[in-house]
């Protein structure tokens, strides 16, 4: 998993403490999503939000707003093998065998791996202006055979890489990418 960061250097995040989400966040991103992902999505972000020692509040006494977006790319990883390989030697005399290289023979198979390739943004935006200040996102594969308690995991994991870095502490807005 990736995560970066950026944000306005104009914007003050001196004394944030509350937060609410968005009350017209607009689209949450990719069509694939629905209620349910959008409950544990925002749960993720709340529990970090809260371990960061943030407080929910409604939106008209929020110091900041919170939103989302999700977009999610279908990927397919192709592997051939051969099934037959074996190292191909010549006979020489005594200890002296040649090595040439591997002999192909049989049948080969070739395997195919679909996965989404996810991409998790967080927005943070100032009430008054409605203008995102702070975003950051997490990248990371999504395989279908993942069980719920592995996606949840990995949400909960994109939220604390996404958000370690909220409010700012460095004077410059460049892009910062996380330790994977």
């Amino acid at each position: 998993m990736k995560a970066a960061w950026q944000y306005d250097p104009a914007a003050t995040f001196v004394g944030l403490r509350s937060y609410a989400w968005d009350p017209d966040p607009g689209s949450t991103g990719d069509t694939r999503t629905n209620d349910r992902h959008d409950k544990r999505i925002r749960q993720a972000i709340d529990t970090q939000l809260a371990a960061q020692g943030f407080i929910a509040v409604p939106p008209e006494r929020a110091d900041f707003w919170v939103g989302y977006h999700v977009r999610l790319v279908d990927k397919v990883k192709t592997s051939t093998i051969d099934s037959n390989s074996a190292p191909n030697h010549i006979q020489g005399s005594g200890d002296a065998d040649l090595y040439r290289g591997w002999l192909r023979g049989g049948s080969q198979s070739t395997y195919q791996l679909r996965y989404d390739v996810g991409t998790l943004t967080v927005f943070i935006a100032a009430p008054a202006t409605r203008e995102p200040i702070w975003r950051g996102y997490a990248r990371a594969e999504i395989r279908p055979s993942d069980d719920r308690e592995t996606r949840d995991k990995g949400l909960a994991k994109a939220a604390v890489m996404i958000l370690e870095k909220f409010p700012p502490t460095a004077p410059s807005p460049d892009t910062r990418p996380a330790a994977q």
